[in-house]
Formats: structure tokens, C-alpha cells, sequence
């Protein structure tokens, strides 16, 4: 089936010979030479790319891009606009448009370029779906120890409070991430809920206030357009913030205000904007002593937690290193489409195959990422 493509244009030639071009690499073209035709088009399809023109005689494609995008929200976007108006197209990049074209345009060009965008987005469809697949073998695999059998009731007796912070303190590996899920996956709306990670220690210090909260347009040079903010994006979730002991202490006293009052504002604004996001935080550094050398904040600690989980290491509970392996190994097994093979330690019998002990077999050697 081919593929459906919309092209919003008002100049009848270019919009023609555009049309043409791309109907002769194999796309399903319908052409709009308005914005009133363009919306016609999106109530009968839905285009895997528009083609969409900054000025048209009913109005501007940059002000229909939202509307463009709420109606096709899995759609591609190139915008073609006049030579001179480069800046309006990266604005337009901004807002959600994946490439422009500067009038004149080479024909070459334009099918370069809706090729191009649309290998994006075909690639960008098979990660989403390899993180999909990636997401549901991370199955928490119920634990034998007493100690993490605690952990785990705990983690589902404050699901029940959702705005209550919660700090997981550990060492690295322990699966201070998974079980951050896990409690996200008890909580109120937390099927379809968004769950943010954010490593704060990859987040740059000059624009770490903006990643969290946000920014409005113009609050710095690069600010073009206004941005939300992770928070914001885990509005009736989960954010998770790993490594949370690295955060600038200029920062952690606005991530003090957000937990005592579930509002914010965002960088270079005075409108105050309100999140019900769950903050979820983990360290496996020592914060009392951050606290004793004034590099972390005293009343963020006690506020973070108010819910302190200390999850133990795998060397104080071997009776879960045996649930471990076999929950590893029966992913691997998925991961094989079902194949049984696996590893065993069993004697192999005459005239048989020795088969793979697990410190030689080679899939055992991958699944170390595999953790708590």
C-alpha cells in the first residue's frame, strides 16, 4: 500500500510538479492549496507526512502546525518556506516540524527530503517499539529474602499516599530504577501514566533548571519558544530523578518548593504552574555527608524522606541470586522467540552434547545489565 502523503500548498505549479515527483516515487499524494482544504483532507486520512507551506492565502502554516500535529500526531512535517524566512522555519522545527525547504525548490531535493523524513520516522517507530519490548521484560522477579519482600510491601503501602516523596538509597545495581517502576506501576493512574527518568547527573548545569521546570520564551538567548519542563511532562505520574545528589544546591531549593506545594514556575516566568507529578528519588551516594560539607540541602533531605527505602545489596540476600538467574534466563528465552535452549548444569549423557555451563554460556554473559 502506499504511502499517504499530504502537500499543503498554495502555488498551483510548484504544488503540481511537487505532487507529480512524488506520485512517481510510489507516495499517494492529496493535494491542499489552502489551510480550509488542508483540514478537509485530515477528516477523510491520515498522512505519514505533510508537505505544508509557510504562507497561504487563508493563513499561516506556522500557526496551523499545532492543530496539524493535534490531528496527526504521528505525521511528519517538512515545511517549505520562502528564502528569506529562514528563522520562521526553524521556529516551525521547533514547534514539531521534523525539516524545511527554502523556495525555490529543487524537485531532487523535495524527494530527498520527504524520504528522509520518513526513514526518521519509521526508525524512530521501531526504538519505540524495541523500548515497549524493552519495558516489558523488565519484570520485577519476586524476590525469596525476607528484606526484599519488606521493600516491596513497603513500596505498596505508599502507593497509596501519590504526591508523598519517596527516597531509594543503595548501592549501584541494587535496582533502585526497576523498583521506582514498580511503585509507579501500584500508584494511582499508573498504567498509562507518564514515568520520566532523569539521570541528574547528565543533566549540564547551565540548563539543568530548564530541563526540570521548564522555560518561557526569550529566558535565555536560544529560548525561541516556550518549553514544559520534565515536570511538567510527569504530570500525574512518576519523575524519577536518579542520582539525585548531584543536583546544583540553586536547584534544590526550587525542587524544595515544588514537593512542599506541587507548584513551580518556569525559567524567565512569573506565572506559577502546578504538576501532581510523584517526585521518586535515588542515590547511592551518602547525603548526610553532602549535608556536613553544605553541598546538599538538610531540609531537602528530610522532605525527600519522608519515605526512606534502604534497599540491601544481593551479597546480604543469596536466597533471591537463584530467582535472579532464572528470571534472566527466562528472558533470554523470550528474547530467543521461545527457543528452549538454556543453560544447564546437568551431566550430559553418552554420545550427547555437553551443554553450555553458565560460566561459559555466551548469552549468560550478556544479561549482566539485567539487575534488581
Amino acid at each position: 500500500m502506499s504511502t499517504p502523503l499530504l502537500f499543503v500548498d498554495d502555488d498551483r505549479a510548484f504544488s503540481s510538479m511537487g505532487a507529480a515527483a512524488l506520485q512517481r516515487e510510489g507516495y499517494a499524494v492529496t493535494l491542499a492549496r489552502s489551510l480550509h482544504e488542508a483540514r478537509a483532507a485530515l477528516g477523510r486520512l491520515t498522512p505519514a507526512l505533510v508537505v505544508l507551506d509557510r504562507r497561504l492565502l487563508d493563513g499561516d502554516g506556522l500557526t496551523f502546525l499545532p492543530e496539524l500535529k493535534a490531528q496527526a500526531p504521528g505525521a511528519a512535517v517538512v515545511m517549505v518556506t520562502a528564502h528569506g524566512d529562514i528563522a520562521s522555519a526553524v521556529d516551525a522545527m521547533r514547534a514539531g516540524a521534523v525539516d524545511y525547504l527554502a523556495k525555490p525548490v529543487e524537485l531532487t531535493d523535495l524527494v530527498l527530503r520527504v524520504r528522509r523524513a520518513l526513514d526518521t520516522g519509521r526508525l524512530k517507530e521501531r526504538l519505540a517499539a524495541a523500548e515497549a519490548e524493552l519495558s516489558g521484560r523488565r519484570r520485577l522477579v519476586p524476590p525469596a529474602s525476607a528484606a526484599m519482600q519488606r521493600v516491596l510491601a513497603a513500596l505498596e503501602r505508599i502507593a497509596a499516599s501519590p504526591r508523598s516523596a519517596v527516597l531509594l538509597l543503595g548501592e549501584t545495581g541494587v535496582g533502585k530504577e526497576m523498583l521506582a517502576r514498580h511503585l509507579h506501576g501500584f500508584s494511582s493512574g499508573g498504567e498509562g501514566a507518564p514515568f520520566v527518568h532523569v539521570n541528574c547527573a547528565a543533566l549540564p548545569e547551565q540548563t539543568v533548571e530548564s530541563e526540570l521546570f521548564g522555560h518561557e520564551k526569550g529566558a535565555f538567548t536560544d529560548a525561541r519558544t516556550a518549553r514544559r519542563g520534565l515536570v511538567e511532562v510527569a504530570h500525574g505520574g512518576t519523575l524519577f530523578l536518579d542520582e539525585v545528589g548531584e543536583l546544583p544546591l540553586s536547584l534544590q531549593a526550587k525542587l524544595l518548593t515544588f514537593l512542599d506545594s506541587g507548584r513551580f514556575r518556569r525559567l524567565g516566568g512569573t506565572t506559577e504552574h502546578s504538576s501532581s507529578a510523584r517526585i521518586v528519588a535515588a542515590t547511592n551516594r551518602d547525603l548526610p555527608a553532602l549535608m556536613a560539607r553544605g553541598e546538599f540541602r538538610e531540609d531537602l533531605w528530610f522532605r525527600l524522606s519522608v519515605f526512606r527505602i534502604d534497599i540491601p545489596p544481593l551479597r546480604e540476600r543469596r536466597e533471591d541470586i537463584l530467582p535472579l538467574a532464572e528470571g534472566l534466563l527466562a528472558g533470554l528465552r523470550r528474547e530467543a522467540d521461545g527457543a528452549r535452549r538454556g543453560c544447564s548444569a546437568s551431566t550430559p549423557g553418552p554420545g550427547s552434547r555437553p551443554t553450555p555451563s553458565p560460566a561459559t554460556c555466551a548469552s549468560c554473559a550478556t544479561s549482566s545489565s539485567a539487575r534488581w
